[in-house]
């Protein structure tokens, strides 16, 4: 079991999630190019709150994502996830493959900073690293 919770989130209420434990809900909203008003996020977060989602995935990718998620912290009881990659894109202005590891994991630190309770890290490997785990792993 685990229990998402980052001490700046205030007004979470805390839920373990894992085994033998009811199923959670999960709301996903952020605000993106195709859909930057912030006021019509915040509306669904508030919505998602009334009907007491477990979490809150913050899939922001554009805009005042900052912004946006301060506000989802101060308002939300529900945990607060995200993807800091897909934020990263916009904070910096680069193409993905520009952004060094230095930066990703300013984004994540800006992020728990924030009081995000959890993120999704999209990581990947490659046959090399793959047969290398292999042959160091007991």
């Amino acid at each position: 079991m685990v229990i998402p919770a980052n001490k700046k989130h205030f007004s979470l209420h805390p839920c373990g999630i894992g085994r033998g434990l009811k199923t959670k809900i999960n709301v996903n909203i952020g605000v993106s190019k195709d859909c930057c008003d912030v006021e019509s996020e915040m509306e669904k977060a508030r919505y998602a709150v009334e009907l007491k989602a477990d979490a809150i995935m913050d899939l922001s990718c554009y805009g005042k994502t900052g912004e946006f998620r301060r506000r989802l912290v101060e308002i939300s009881p529900a945990a607060i996830g995200t993807v800091p990659i897909y934020d990263a894109v916009g904070y910096y202005d680069k193409e993905l493959e520009s952004i060094t590891a230095q930066e990703f994991l300013g984004v994540v630190e800006k992020h728990a900073r924030e009081g995000v309770d959890f993120m999704t890290i999209h990581a990947g490997i490659n046959c090399e690293t793959a047969t290398t785990f292999k042959k160091t792993s007991g």
